[in-house]
């Protein structure tokens, strides 16, 4: 009987882990598809330069409520690497292939965290028209300043240094510290900090300079009240830098909700699922009424 119970958990886990295929163009994108309902979910992991399965097995919940599709960015995990180039412009153009391919000819919801977040935003403040509603956690501060042209990574990099390959540097220590002052923050037993440390054994990427430098090109801050999407945006509760930025963008962004899980800091996706994918998942089904529902509470909703 153990020994049955195994192996549908072992057949299950693979199903629910493998690969799905890859979406052409110039730069292949390996994704993964879990089936649920008609809705649209596309996730949006964060680094740049880290790859989706961090995010799991947490996010999938969103399959009880819609289709949910994750990929690896370009040069992450089994997506291609291409010409090395990282710039946000690149991911907005993968990120449309991604829609194109899932969504249909439909609006989709995007579901991101940290870096995901912001390409989320610059992906919905140029292309509203793909968007049906935005699930955006670990929010930083917008770096968009209308420049003209990028200070660094010039194109004559590339030309000068063909040996380079974008090798995939280990972000482990950075993220085994982040999260255990994540798990420490939210009071999780000790078992379970154990095995969610394990996952950064999977967190490999490239340099994050060339992506996050190039959102300086992007719109100001102020531009982003022209985002007229319904929008959750989470926050946690926890003393934490990344809280002073969460709250201006709530002021920012028209129709957005803020809310607060306690006990949380830059991923309260992690430190209280529960409570992060009761809302999200309610949202998805109809992001309308949820977002009425959660302004009578008033103008910071909290949870956990």
């Amino acid at each position: 009987m153990r020994t049955t119970a195994f192996l549908v958990l072992f057949t299950f886990t693979l199903t629910a882990f493998s690969q799905t295929g890859f979406i052409s163009g110039d730069v292949k994108l390996a994704y993964w598809k879990l089936e649920g309902k008609s809705e649209v979910v596309i996730v949006l992991h964060g680094g740049p330069g880290v790859e989706h399965t961090y995010l799991r097995p947490e996010f999938d919940r969103l399959s009880e409520v819609a289709d949910v599709i994750y990929y690896d960015q370009r040069g992450c995990g089994k997506s291609d690497q291409g010409r090395l180039t990282y710039y946000y412009w690149d991911h907005m153009a993968d990120l449309k292939r991604v829609i194109e391919q899932h969504g249909k000819g439909k609006k989709v919801f995007l579901a991101s965290s940290s870096w995901g977040s912001m390409l989320a935003l610059m992906y919905a403040y140029n292309h509203p028209e793909d968007i049906k509603g935005l699930i955006l956690s670990g929010l930083v501060g917008w770096m968009g300043r209308e420049w003209k042209q990028l200070l660094n990574y010039k194109s004559d990099f590339l030309d000068n240094h063909p040996e380079y390959k974008g090798p995939k540097v280990a972000i482990r220590e950075m993220e085994e510290t982040r999260i255990r002052r994540e798990v420490d923050a939210s009071g999780k037993e000790s078992e379970y900090k154990e095995d969610i440390l394990k996952k950064v054994n999977h967190y490999y990427g490239y340099s994050t300079d060339q992506a996050m430098s190039s959102l300086r090109t992007g719109p100001k801050f102020d531009s982003l009240a022209s985002i007229d999407i319904p929008t959750l945006i989470y926050n946690g509760t926890q003393p934490c830098n990344y809280f002073r930025h969460v709250n201006e963008y709530a002021k920012i962004i028209p129709n957005s909700v803020l809310i607060h899980i306690k006990g949380s800091c830059h991923d309260p996706w992690f430190s209280n699922p529960e409570a992060f994918f009761e809302i999200a998942n309610d949202f998805v089904k109809n992001r309308k009424r949820t977002l009425r529902k959660l302004r009578k509470e008033g103008k910071v909703v909290k949870r956990g």
